[in-house]
Formats: C-alpha cells, sequence, structure tokens
C-alpha cells in the first residue's frame, strides 16, 4: 500500500474505492464516472418503457419503490412514454463515496435531456396537459447512488451497480 493509498483511504470515499477494489481490482473511480453515463442512458430507457424485470434486479431502497410505483401507476392510468429514453445525458459530476451496509456507494449528479410527453397506451394519441405533458425538450438533473450490488445479475444488466437512490 502506497502512502497515496492510505491517504486516500483515510476518507469515506477512500474507504469506498478501497472496499470496491477488494471486489474489484481494477475498479477505478474515473472509469466508473464515464461509466455512469452509459448506465444512466440504460436506466432511463428500461425505467421508461416499464421494464419491471430490470428494475427489481438493479434498483434497491427507495429508488426502486419510487420507479416501480411510477410504473404501476402508468399502467393503471393507461398511458406510456412517446420516447422511452432520454435525448441527451448532458453532464456526469461524481459528487461523493461513502461505504454504507458493508458496501461501497459513489453519487453522482446527473443531468439529462428528456421528451416530455404521454400518449394513450391504446390508441397512440398523444396525451398533452401544461405541466407533465406538454411536447417540451427539458433538462432535468437528478442525484443518483449506486451501490456495489450483493447479487448481481451481470447476464441481464452487463454490470454489478444497483441503484440505490434516484432524486430529481
Amino acid at each position: 500500500m502506497t502512502v497515496i493509498d492510505k491517504v486516500a483511504g483515510d476518507t469515506a470515499c477512500g474507504k469506498a474505492i478501497l472496499n470496491m477494489q477488494e471486489y474489484d481490482p481494477d475498479f477505478d473511480i474515473e472509469d466508473l464516472t464515464h461509466e455512469v453515463e452509459e448506465l444512466t442512458r440504460e436506466f432511463f430507457c428500461n425505467y421508461l418503457s416499464g421494464n419491471l424485470e430490470y428494475i427489481d434486479k438493479v434498483m434497491g431502497g427507495p429508488a426502486h419503490s419510487f420507479c416501480k410505483a411510477m410504473i404501476e401507476l402508468k399502467v393503471k392510468e393507461k398511458w406510456v412514454y412517446k420516447l422511452e429514453e432520454v435525448i441527451d445525458v448532458r453532464l456526469v459530476d461524481f459528487r461523493k463515496g461513502r461505504v454504507s451496509d458493508g458496501r461501497p456507494h459513489f453519487t453522482y449528479h446527473v443531468v439529462v435531456e428528456e421528451y416530455n410527453l404521454r400518449v394513450d397506451a391504446k390508441t397512440g394519441e398523444d396525451i398533452v396537459d401544461s405541466v407533465t405533458s406538454d411536447g417540451s425538450v427539458q433538462l432535468a438533473t437528478y442525484e443518483i447512488t449506486l451501490a456495489r450490488h450483493s447479487e448481481p445479475d451481470i447476464e441481464l444488466t452487463g454490470h454489478y451497480w444497483e441503484l440505490v437512490q434516484f432524486e430529481k
């Protein structure tokens, strides 16, 4: 262990990185920061399309409860998103790292460009209102926290991360 490793390991973020490196010796926080852009796209595509199998596999805690409830609501109200993916991920900014419940957690500030329009699930007709479905393109800011998944499904998801916090 180098002096830099020792000093970095004394911080909450350093401890999270070292914890992750015990699981994956090649783990690098800069690589994860780049990967978060793709994970954000993947998450939104599955969330917006209502893929509960994916949500159940990669989300935990309050993030899972929120997303599952929103998917169930749109099924109940019989609507879908017109565009089931984000237009762009504009910013991914690393905020902090910590170890919680024995697992490393890494928090990011993410800005995405979204298309704000719902359509009737049966007819495909636009559902327009001035607040939640006006056909606009919006920049939305989220804080997301990823934790190393305790039981990752690499075959389904391609990664070992669990999204445990998702706040707008």
